[in-house]
């Protein structure tokens, strides 16, 4: 999976908890990634199972920073992961955040959260700032790769 944007279907949007815990409960990342830097920032970790979920940071596409969202990884994860839950908050103008149910807004200045339980408590996996007009898109989003299949 060479170049993937948000909105391809094989995109798992950072609000389908569904997928994402279809892809990481039950596994253990065995290494982290990083490509890139700033809106063309991809994270790569890789399962025990072969396959490499990624967080692709996002660039709105104009010159401005509407549309675009960082990615980071702020916390390691050692353990096998049992659960899986986001959370999205709305900044205020003088930096307070408040919680917002995830992909309810689509302009202001946002923090989404991935976070990942496992055997030692909860853990961000990955966390993305940024901002949008409601115009360029909102959030980054992710894809797995699956392992190559040999004969």
């Amino acid at each position: 999976m060479d170049e993937i944007s948000k909105w391809d279907a094989a995109a798992i949007q950072y609000t389908d908890v569904e997928a994402l815990r279809s892809v990481l409960v039950g596994r253990t990342i065995t290494e982290t990634r990083v490509a890139g830097d700033e809106y063309s920032k991809v994270i790569s970790f890789v399962l025990d199972d072969g396959s490499v979920l990624k967080a692709h940071a996002t660039e709105g596409g104009c010159s401005c920073s509407n549309g675009c969202f960082t990615v980071a990884n702020p916390d390691q994860v050692s353990g096998t992961i049992l659960g899986v839950e986001v959370t999205e908050s709305s900044q205020r103008w003088d930096g307070a955040e408040t919680g917002v149910t995830p992909g309810s807004i689509s302009d202001g200045t946002g923090v989404l959260r991935l976070f990942v339980y496992d055997d030692l408590g909860k853990h961000t996996l990955v966390q993305s700032e940024g901002s949008d007009n409601g115009y360029y898109g909102w959030g980054y989003f992710l894809s797995v790769q699956q392992p190559e299949v040999t004969a």
